[in-house]
């Protein structure tokens, strides 16, 4: 992932600090969850739950706790909630947060289990580190529909920005595989160069797979909607693929808006160095 200034992940939390995100089990994968490091504690009372929903002020949790306990948490207003991510620094390594909460609502989900669904106010701005996470898929999901139609150009250097191993994407069309090469992509389609006659691939069902260095095989589905030959090359064709909104990954989204975000980061430090050095040569009177 793109590093991020401390005035992104103030934005972040302004921007989206009452937005839940549903820790679904892809998500929880993706955003580097432990669940089994999980737990609440209050007083001498140490419990583990899982985290079903969680936003940058409030979070619900899925607990299973006996009725007793369950009447000294109704009155609790000193909850500490752990969380257990993995640590982007080091490899193999946990890295551990707690956020002091109080319960605001508590609803049976399977009583006679003990399982109950408990919703936490966060007491105090939680610790960057949740701020970030969230705020990365968050910014993602508002970049996807804000910007959907902004092109990428995919070029040797832009390569490794993205995080792709490499410009290849296998197309599979008419059940066939079929190697191609990225041209530009956006967050609601991509187009590709690849071997072919231009009149028999318009208006074909495509799945299409990346390969990204973090997230391993990003699979795309999508439709052909232009298929042009390459100038001066009748065997080559310039294909467009929009994909279909409803399939695309979240994995695919964040690698987009990284990129837009790493790149609108170079732009102001550019923009600022720029207009530093023509303070620098303005002669003074």
């Amino acid at each position: 992932m793109g590093l991020l200034t401390k005035q992104d992940i103030d934005d972040f939390y302004d921007d989206y600090k009452n937005m839940d995100v549903v820790f679904t089990k892809k998500i929880s994968s993706l955003l580097g969850l432990k669940p089994k490091h999980i737990y609440i504690k209050f007083k001498d009372v140490q419990r583990p739950c899982v985290i079903y929903s969680s936003s940058m002020c409030q979070a619900k949790i899925i607990i299973n706790i006996p009725k007793n306990i369950l009447e000294q948490l109704k009155k609790e207003n000193s909850i500490n909630l752990r969380f257990a991510v993995n640590n982007e620094d080091k490899k193999n390594d946990i890295l551990f947060f707690f956020i002091k909460c109080k319960t605001i609502d508590i609803s049976p989900y399977k009583p006679e289990m003990n399982l109950y669904i408990i919703q936490l106010e966060y007491t105090s701005k939680p610790p960057e580190t949740l701020i970030t996470i969230l705020g990365r898929l968050l910014d993602a999901r508002s970049n996807a529909k804000e910007r959907k139609d902004e092109r990428i150009v995919v070029d040797k250097t832009n390569i490794s920005k993205l995080g792709l191993s490499s410009a290849a994407a296998q197309l599979v069309i008419d059940k066939i595989p079929r190697q191609s090469i990225l041209r530009d992509i956006s967050f609601r389609g991509i187009k590709v160069l690849l071997a072919g006659n231009a009149k028999f691939l318009t208006n074909k069902i495509v799945r299409l797979q990346l390969i990204h260095k973090d997230f391993g095989a990003i699979v795309l589905l999508g439709k052909t909607v232009r298929a042009e030959p390459l100038s001066g090359r009748k065997d080559i064709v310039a294909l467009s693929v929009q994909f279909d909104e409803k399939y695309i990954p979240v994995e695919y989204n964040l690698l987009v808006s990284e990129y837009l975000k790493s790149q609108k980061i170079i732009n102001k430090i550019k923009i600022n160095t720029e207009a530093n050095e023509s303070k620098e040569e303005t002669p003074q009177i």
